[in-house]
């Protein structure tokens, strides 16, 4: 409710248009600010122009426009890669499984119960998952800037941890 009281109260001092959003991520843009007259929009005098300024946009409904984008063989792709990930996870899990057989077994003749072995097993499949999917989100940070450039000149850690390429 805050923010529609205070959008309103732009609206009426500038009379723009105005469109206040949370959780954004704003963009430099160019604008050219030009000049007012006496009189013109309530001017009591004259105002120079400023000429070029960056000014910090957003840009309003970023998702709805990605999804648009998205064409179907770029879904097709997408879930075809993401299942060939499913099948090499059950793998290595089916594998994993069938390494540590003997300990489970071995583990049930120690007196745990039929449940602990398999948590144990839960568990571990987890981490790696875990860890897995970290490795690969770093890597899609650090590749990803490095795509968008047209020539990568140097690798760059800001602050927050995100990876760019200036």
């Amino acid at each position: 409710m805050r923010i529609q009281q205070v959008a309103a109260q732009i609206e009426q001092k500038t009379h723009l248009r105005v469109l206040v959003t949370l959780g954004s991520s704003p963009k430099p843009v160019l604008v050219f600010v030009p000049g007012l007259k006496k009189g013109k929009l309530g001017a009591t005098q004259d105002i120079a122009p400023v000429g070029w300024v960056e000014e910090r946009w957003i840009f309003i409904g970023a998702s709805i426009h990605f999804l648009q984008q998205l064409s179907l063989i770029r879904i097709l792709l997408l879930g075809a890669v993401l299942g060939v990930c499913l099948c090499y996870f059950q793998v290595s899990l089916s594998a994993l499984e069938s390494a540590q057989r003997r300990e489970f077994t071995l583990l049930s003749a120690l007196g745990w119960r039929p449940w602990q072995p398999a948590f144990l097993f839960l568990i571990q499949a987890l981490v790696l998952a875990l860890l897995g999917g970290t490795i690969g989100l770093l890597l899609g940070l650090l590749i990803k800037p490095c795509r968008e450039t047209k020539t990568i000149a140097r690798i760059r850690f800001d602050l927050a941890g995100i990876i760019e390429c200036a």
